[in-house]
Order: structure tokens, then C-alpha cells, then sequence
């Protein structure tokens, strides 16, 4: 039994170092979801209503045409026709290169998510905050926007580090640049009023679910038919 033991974890551990990227990424899920599913049982017990209070608070005090314009181009860049114009250019690319899973999964991974954002807002039934800057309509939690957010932005860096980059420096800056994004659009949900700050950290989380366990899944897709 101990034998049998070992030897599952020697084979755990070898595949493991023979797919890093993919054993990371499906670790990354797991841990996603199961924080995911912690806050949504916080916030079914009522205890985040306070801490996002208080950031709402906070949120109206620093309003400014700037901020506004801002956080409106954050959110509009994920709405169509605006998210088309942004992955398009990205999805032709890959077909002329024949990079044809990549380019499934720049159409089918956001699709999945947005039918998981509906679910999740449909189980959840949490109202938006009662004085946006902005008009928005639907179920709060979690954000659409900041879920959205996670999978495009992290799929557009995923297919910028596959194809293009080699050196370290370079992955680096990608990987900065999908988190700056991915922050400044759950700002902008914040700052319009359009979601408290648990609604954005949700999808934040559920997000990053959703495109680790793709990027998991392309992964062995395009190792499998190269």
C-alpha cells in the first residue's frame, strides 16, 4: 500500500514537472473556486454590506470628471461593439497563423464565462447600489464587468505570451499590463456606483476560475493537436 502510495505521487510529481504551466493553471482554479464560493456564503450571511458601505462612502467623496470619463471608457471597452473591435484584430491574427485552438478559445472561453456570469447573477439575486453615476440594469453580484474583465484581458495576454514573447522581461510586462487592466475596470464598476466592492472581487475571483481552467484546457488541446 505505501509502495502504491509513493509511486502515485512520483507519477503526480513528474507529470507535474513535465506541465507546469498546465498543473499551475489548475491549481490556480481550484483555489478560484473555492474562494469564490467562500465570499458568495459571506455574502449570503449579510456580513459584507458593511465593509461595502463604508468603500461606497469613501468612493463618493473623490468624484471628478476625469475619474467619470475614465471609468466610463473602462467599461464601455467591454461592452459591444467596443470588446469585438478589441479581440478581432487578435482572433484574425490567429487564423492566419492556423493557431486554430487559440482561436476557439478567444470565442468559446468568454462565452462560457458570460453564461456563467448570467447563472451566478441569477442565483445570487443581490441589487445593485441604490445612486450610480452611471445606469446599469441586471443582478450585482457578482460583476460582469470585473469578470469579463479577468477572462478577455488575461486570454488577449495568454495568446501576447504564447505567440510573442520569449523573454522574461516581456511575460512580466504582460502580465502587469492584464492586471492593471483588469484593476482599473473593477475601479470603474466601484466608482460609477454600478457595484460594491464584493461584487467586483467576486468576479475578479470567478474570473480568474474561468480562465485558469481555459488556459489549463488550451493547453493540452494544443499540445494534443500541434
Amino acid at each position: 500500500m505505501r509502495r502504491k502510495f509513493v509511486s502515485l505521487i512520483l507519477t503526480i510529481w513528474g507529470w507535474i514537472r513535465r506541465h507546469p504551466l498546465i498543473a499551475a493553471a489548475l491549481m490556480l482554479a481550484g483555489a478560484a473556486v473555492d474562494a469564490f464560493f467562500e465570499l458568495a456564503e459571506e455574502l449570503t450571511e449579510n456580513e459584507l454590506g458593511p465593509f461595502d458601505n463604508l468603500v461606497q462612502r469613501y468612493v463618493l467623496r473623490v468624484q471628478s470628471d476625469s475619474l467619470f470619463a475614465f471609468s466610463k471608457i473602462m467599461t464601455d471597452l467591454l461592452v459591444f461593439p467596443y470588446v469585438i473591435l478589441l479581440v478581432f484584430p487578435f482572433f484574425l491574427y490567429l487564423l492566419f497563423a492556423r493557431r486554430y485552438v487559440l482561436a476557439g478559445g478567444m470565442v468559446a472561453i468568454p462565452g462560457i464565462a458570460g453564461l456563467i456570469i448570467s447563472l451566478l447573477k441569477a442565483i445570487y439575486h443581490r441589487p445593485r447600489p441604490t445612486e450610480p453615476l452611471l445606469p446599469a440594469s441586471g443582478f450585482s453580484f457578482p460583476s460582469g464587468h470585473a469578470f469579463s474583465s479577468v477572462v478577455i484581458y488575461g486570454l488577449l495576454g495568454y495568446v501576447v505570451w504564447r505567440c510573442f514573447s520569449k523573454r522574461r522581461w516581456q511575460r512580466a510586462a504582460i502580465v502587469i499590463a492584464v492586471a492593471l487592466l483588469v484593476l482599473a475596470t473593477g475601479f470603474a464598476r466601484v466608482y460609477l456606483g454600478a457595484h460594491f466592492i464584493s461584487d467586483v472581487a467576486g468576479g475578479w475571483i470567478g474570473g480568474l476560475a474561468v480562465l485558469s481552467g481555459g488556459i489549463a484546457l488550451l493547453e493540452v488541446l494544443q499540445r494534443r493537436w500541434k
